[in-house]
């Protein structure tokens, strides 16, 4: 079967198709029941501009540890019935070369390439992220246990994965000792350290979020209950705690960052779409 011609497409582009993709997400989770919550940018952009942030395109949508499970669980069986072809979701269990402990919902017939995973053989469309929230120990040492255990093992997935990482050393290092350690045991041992949901547990992480295990931290509480935000030409659901959760990751997030410090931190390399 002939491959689909791709075309060079801009960041407007990207973001109309980020956008129908959100559609489609939501309109899933809701006939399903599966409740979600807008996250990290994308709330930050819902709230400051009612939509993306303009020189940004990400989209992060977060869920409890038990609503993502169920969710992937269902839309693997789903998966023909609902997508029609258009969409792929990426995790641990569907694409073996994929690294991140969460999900991506790529958009088949497109690119949109990272230089850190440029030589990874993975699917590379458009996508949203889908973060799986995980209870944090109320014992702090099992939390500090949690912390650097995470942190340890996704960067041995990583390099086991073929990712690009800033430390060419480390690289090497981990390498080295990682051959006698296969992926599924790595992944197997993060699910092992993280906090199961009880009631004693009084904050949940964002697993593999970008501002690490401290920033990522957040009050249950802030996410028990949601609210009706707009973000461009959809209405998605905000935890009714978002300022001080957007507070506790960014500080002053009313303020518009100077020119500078402005940009996309993905380094793309390749956006391109099926064309028309």
């Amino acid at each position: 079967m002939r491959e689909p011609e791709l075309i060079s497409i801009d960041t407007n582009q990207v973001k109309q198709i980020q956008i129908e993709a959100l559609r489609f997400l939501i309109e899933y989770l809701e006939e399903n029941k599966i409740n979600y919550f807008i996250i990290a940018g994308t709330l930050l952009g819902a709230v400051r501009h009612k939509g993306f942030i303009p020189w940004d395109d990400d989209v992060d949508i977060g869920m409890t540890r038990q609503d993502y499970n169920r969710f992937i669980t269902l839309f693997r069986n789903d998966f023909d019935c609902y997508n029609e072809g258009l969409y792929f979701l990426q995790n641990w269990d569907t694409d073996p070369h994929f690294a991140m402990p969460f999900s991506k919902l790529r958009v088949n017939n497109t690119i949109y390439k990272e230089e850190v995973t440029q030589y990874v053989n993975i699917h590379h469309g458009i996508y949203i992220d889908i973060f799986p929230f995980d209870d944090v120990h109320s014992n702090k040492l099992l939390s500090c246990i949690q912390e650097k255990g995470t942190m340890l093992l996704q960067k041995m997935i990583l390099v086991k994965s073929n990712y690009k990482l800033t430390s060419r050393k480390m690289s090497v290092f981990y390498k080295i000792f990682l051959f006698p350690f296969p992926k599924k045991l790595m992944i197997a041992l993060i699910h092992a350290i993280n906090a199961k949901n009880t009631e004693d547990n009084k904050l949940m992480v964002c697993s593999g979020g970008s501002y690490g295990f401290k920033k990522e931290v957040v009050k249950k509480q802030w996410f028990e209950r949601s609210e009706i935000l707009r973000f461009e030409n959809l209405e998605v659901k905000a935890p009714l705690g978002y300022i001080s959760y957007l507070t506790n990751l960014y500080g002053d997030y009313k303020k518009i960052p100077e020119i500078n410090q402005r940009g996309n931190r993905h380094q793309i390399i390749e956006k391109s779409a099926k064309k028309l």
